[in-house]
């Protein structure tokens, strides 16, 4: 799996990805969760989120079983 990416070294283009942010009620907490970028907004359940770190999902398998 790939290594986490600072939103201060690179954004993401607009799709699916893994992010790492900020939960609101206490700023020092750090959740991860699915989430979607599109233009320059991250969203996750619903609700825009801070995010601090993201990456690209895995690639899928190459055969169903």
């Amino acid at each position: 799996m790939a290594d986490w990416i600072s939103v201060k070294d690179r954004k993401p283009g607009n799709g699916w990805l893994i992010i790492c942010y900020k939960y609101y009620a206490d700023p020092s907490i750090l959740n991860s969760d699915f989430g979607l970028h599109e233009d320059g907004v991250f969203i996750s359940g619903g609700l825009i989120r801070e995010v601090t770190h993201w990456m690209p999902l895995p690639s899928p398998p190459k055969t169903l079983e």
